[in-house]
């Protein structure tokens, strides 16, 4: 188990437009892409947040035996950045000692319990970091954010994610080689080749 104050706020709340369906419901060895990513989450840390949306009701009942708080992000048609601050803020309802976040998708499916170990290992040993996945040319999710950065988190709005974030802290920003974070899944093209590669 993780280091306790670092809570898991799992992102799972898009309607898989370019994909057509509920993707987050596919299964790779025969486990939900959802499923995946929460078991991956509380591997790690014992405050976990699922931030549900456009398929909730489908997605839901593929958590039920697991420790997780789900929270439904009523305006989840506005974007990632609802949904961070949806999830951050329950996080903080839930646990007024917790002294960071750490913010992953659902269909990155490579992104498994030894990749978040590292990135609570680098929050470890440099609290005041934002702690992010460098990965085909590009800094961002999985990514965790010290306390200090919450309010700006809850007032994120609309289809922009941390992204603005990161760039504004980039001086304390401490980039991790992560290759696994490029793989996800878009389309049915990406969960033909997820499968081919043996997830």
């Amino acid at each position: 188990m993780s280091e306790p104050q670092v809570g898991i706020v799992l992102l799972a709340a898009g309607a898989s437009e370019r994909y057509g369906a509920a993707k987050l419901a596919l299964t790779i060895g025969d486990v939900p892409l959802l499923r995946r990513a929460a078991l991956a989450a509380i591997a790690v840390s014992a405050r976990v947040v699922v931030v549900t949306g456009a398929d909730a009701d489908r997605l839901a009942p593929l958590l039920d035996d697991l420790a997780v708080d789900v929270c439904f992000n009523r305006n989840w048609q506005s974007g990632i950045g609802d949904s961070i601050a949806c999830g951050v803020a329950r996080l903080r309802s839930m646990s007024a000692d917790v002294q960071g976040v750490l913010i992953m998708l659902a269909d990155q499916y490579r992104i498994g319990d030894q990749q978040l170990r590292v990135m609570l290992l680098a929050h470890a040993q440099d609290p005041q970091a934002i702690v992010a996945a460098s990965y085909a040319g590009a800094v961002g999710v999985p990514c965790l954010f010290p306390a200090r950065h919450f309010d700006a988190l809850t007032r994120l709005h609309g289809p922009v994610g941390a992204q603005g974030l990161l760039r504004e802290h980039a001086a304390v920003l401490r980039a991790l080689p992560m290759p696994e974070a490029a793989h996800d899944i878009d389309t049915p093209r990406d969960y033909a080749a997820a499968l081919a590669g043996g997830g």
